[in-house]
């Protein structure tokens, strides 16, 4: 744990390959910025269309829980999945084609499934949307992390974190608007038509605001014992924050895909009511992003601040268990705060240490292998969650994500207190 310290040390010198790029104008670099947020907005609604329709998919196709939450499952697996594997290959990648492509076949599957009238093929063409759209995370956090000035970081880190809001409250605001149609298949035609131009935006425009020739990189001073103290810290830390963002994602994610349903079952809520609250969570969620960054600026412990913050959901999701009979109104601003909260250690996780250890390993690699545990849990909590609820009920899922919560914030807090008293004992030697 002590590297931990060293580590931190050693990034505050702004050494590094990455903080000599200083060739893209300020106007350019800016507008690589919208542009990964704009690929990586549309690609949510490319892939929250389902989720967001799960009520109608349960009621249009008469399937439990567990076997419509297979469907978001199959896809997290293969986006968790194809996340390790994409971001140990990213650095390969011609990015300019290989993100496009991406995008267009995401959103021919869009579109296959808006054409499709078969529920059993939906759980196959998700299964490889997942993997397509894995290609993107990791390669959009390579790009930044070599195409940024250092100054730059914190606003590329900042919106980054709001693509999950945007993307969400598109997707499922949309939804809302066709449910009250009764047409919540179009939620696909739309997520396919964008996905087509934001790809056709990507490949026309992607050569212009990036560099054409990298610098070549150099090593910090004293090299070989400043890069195996760099590399151990590194990993002693990922190793840590993967466990967070497996736990994490299982109930971000639960949350998100399962709150239409709750809300509808336990409050008797109708579908589009429903799923119009539900888009405030991902978008209030942009707080959290905003807290985890500002929050950071004071607290470089990424593990003591993702610690704290697992606590705070830990009280939220105990109180909704104990007293969901309080009110839609009290369970919404649970759901809200947790989602927020959510978010920021997810932003933490594969954003800020990315891009916070970019001297010592690739962003791209570190954000791939970090997001893929991420899915772990994301893939948990579409069937898994779906079957607690089947068996327990949605007050079984809260008392789950308060147990979770609550081992998290005991490991990061027994982890820094290990450290402390290591750091003690050796100092008094």
């Amino acid at each position: 744990m002590n590297a931990i310290k060293a580590l931190t040390s050693a990034l505050q010198s702004d050494c590094g390959i990455f903080e000599c790029i200083m060739e893209l104008s300020e106007k350019k670099q800016r507008m690589l910025v919208f542009l990964c947020w704009l690929v990586y907005t549309a690609a949510y609604c490319g892939r929250y269309g389902y989720n967001a329709n799960i009520n109608f998919v349960i009621s249009d196709f008469g399937v439990t829980h567990a076997e419509a939450g297979l469907v978001a499952t199959l896809f997290f697996f293969a986006y968790g999945a194809g996340q390790v594997v994409n971001g140990i290959l990213c650095r390969y990648y011609n990015k300019r084609y290989v993100l496009g492509g991406a995008l267009f076949v995401s959103a021919g599957i869009n579109l296959a499934v808006f054409f499709s009238a078969g529920f059993a093929s939906w759980k196959y063409l998700w299964l490889v949307n997942g993997f397509v759209q894995s290609v993107l995370w990791s390669s959009l956090v390579l790009v930044l992390g070599r195409n940024l000035s250092p100054h730059n970081f914190e606003k590329a880190v900042f919106a980054m974190s709001t693509t999950t809001a945007a993307g969400t409250f598109l997707s499922y605001g949309c939804s809302a608007l066709f449910a009250l149609f009764g047409g919540y298949k179009y939620t696909f035609l739309f997520g396919g038509a964008l996905l087509i131009a934001v790809a056709a935006v990507w490949v026309c425009f992607y050569g212009a605001v990036t560099l054409k020739n990298l610098p070549e990189e150099h090593k910090p001073e004293n090299e070989e014992r400043a890069e195996k103290t760099l590399r151990r810290g590194v990993y002693l830390v990922a190793g840590m924050l993967a466990v967070f963002a497996v736990v994490n994602n299982l109930v971000k994610d639960g949350l998100t895909t399962w709150a239409p349903s709750i809300l509808k079952e336990t409050y008797h809520l109708s579908d589009s009511l429903s799923i119009f609250i539900t888009l405030f969570l991902p978008v209030l969620g942009v707080f959290g992003a905003t807290l985890a960054v500002l929050l950071n600026r004071k607290i470089k412990n990424l593990i003591v601040l993702s610690s704290a913050m697992f606590f705070a959901v830990f009280l939220l999701a105990l109180a909704v268990a104990l007293f969901a009979s309080a009110g839609v109104i009290a369970a919404s601003a649970c759901f809200v705060l947790i989602s927020a909260l959510a978010s920021a250690i997810n932003n933490i996780i594969t954003s800020v240490a990315p891009f916070y250890y970019r001297d010592s390993v690739n962003p791209g690699t570190l954000s791939g292998v970090l997001n893929g545990f991420c899915y772990v849990g994301s893939t948990v909590s579409s069937y898994g969650l779906g079957a607690v609820a089947d068996g327990y009920g949605w007050t079984g899922v809260f008392a789950l994500f308060a147990v979770l919560s609550f081992a998290m914030a005991l490991f990061g807090g027994v982890s820094e207190g290990v450290e402390k008293f290591c750091g003690r004992r050796r100092r008094e030697r």
